[in-house]
């Protein structure tokens, strides 16, 4: 009113009246902002304390004990005796007594349902977690005394939620093992490996092209030829033992079953483990671990556990059946379209 009154007196121009008007709005948008930044600073704070803490507690995989090397040469077997695991503040035991042996150079699956206790017995062998009871064994030697550094070396993964590195081809490939980044014969040998090689030598660039839509005359992958891109990545690394777990769910059961395939042909000669709640790629395996609530429940080929009739076969049956149903849906469908 004061400025209207301002204005009537012919003091201040109409002009006058909307800059002064536009700064006062200006000025309370900014005092608002400031204050919602005051709040979110001290919220911001809380987080930043519970960083330090992190990083100030000690990491269980480092300890004195571990000084002994990973027996690259003479390794022959792997042994899981008695391994039990909890989760800390969780009273119920995800992995209960289990126990078995794997030669070198054996293909392995590990299947089971959702929650079976697969990726926990993963990270385990992969020494990611420590068990609460029992122990690992590479030839006798318990896995919490290996060199973190040398373990690493000898045993490559690739995990479900694998990394998508928007770089080169060469680079995606090439971080499995970086003395190789620039060798470009082992790099195309991952890639032909994983049935890529063909694809790539499409783009203009080759293997020195950027994945990733972010980037200028970048080039997209599907999920299962990023999948088969982490999966060079890992033969590169030349680690003795190559796991695989399972493919996202988003990949349908023939593609799973090409990555697994692709998975085998790398891991000639290698000890592998395959990770998978579908059991059509278990079928390539040399032994099948079973597990169901945590517990190691059957162990031994496919046909030695169709012969049992127990949960492998009650898991088999039922996924062939869910995929015969889908296959005749998907035939009635085709029928119907004119």
């Amino acid at each position: 009113m004061l400025l209207v009154f301002q204005i009537k007196q012919g003091k201040l121009t109409v002009g006058d009246y909307v800059a002064l008007m536009s700064a006062i709005i200006t000025i309370q948008s900014t005092l608002g902002s400031i204050g919602m930044n005051v709040g979110k600073i001290f919220e911001i704070n809380l987080y930043v304390k519970n960083l330090f803490e992190f990083l100030q507690l000690k990491n269980p995989l480092q300890n004195k004990e571990k000084t002994l090397s990973f027996p690259e040469s003479d390794f022959s077997k792997i042994e899981v005796k008695n391994l039990s695991f909890n989760y800390p503040n969780q009273n119920q035991t995800t992995l209960k007594n289990i126990n078995f042996t794997i030669k070198r150079g054996e293909r392995i699956a590990i299947v089971g349902e959702n929650g079976a206790g697969k990726t926990t017995l993963t990270n385990c062998l992969l020494g990611l977690y420590i068990p609460s009871n029992g122990g690992i064994y590479f030839d006798n030697i318990n896995i919490n005394n290996i060199k973190i550094s040398s373990l690493r070396k000898n045993i490559s993964a690739v995990f479900q939620d694998f990394v998508k590195y928007h770089y080169t081809i060469r680079e995606n490939v090439g971080f499995g093992n970086l003395e190789d980044l620039h060798n470009n014969e082992k790099i195309y040998s991952g890639l032909h490996q994983v049935n890529l090689d063909s694809l790539i030598n499409k783009f203009p660039l080759g293997i020195d092209a950027i994945l990733g839509k972010e980037f200028k005359n970048g080039q997209d992958l599907s999920g299962g030829q990023w999948q088969r891109i982490a999966i060079a990545r890992a033969f590169l690394s030349e680690a003795e033992i190559l796991i695989l777990d399972e493919p996202t769910s988003a990949i349908d059961p023939k593609a799973e079953l090409e990555i697994f395939n692709c998975f085998q042909n790398l891991a000639q000669g290698k000890t592998a483990f395959m990770i998978s709640h579908r059991l059509g790629p278990a079928r390539l395996a040399d032994k099948i671990l079973v597990l169901k609530e945590g517990i190691l429940v059957e162990q031994g080929t496919h046909e030695d556990l169709m012969k049992l009739n127990g949960e492998y076969t009650r898991m088999y049956n039922a996924q062939a059946n869910m995929y015969k149903e889908n296959e005749e849906d998907e035939n009635a469908n085709l029928v119907q379209i004119p």
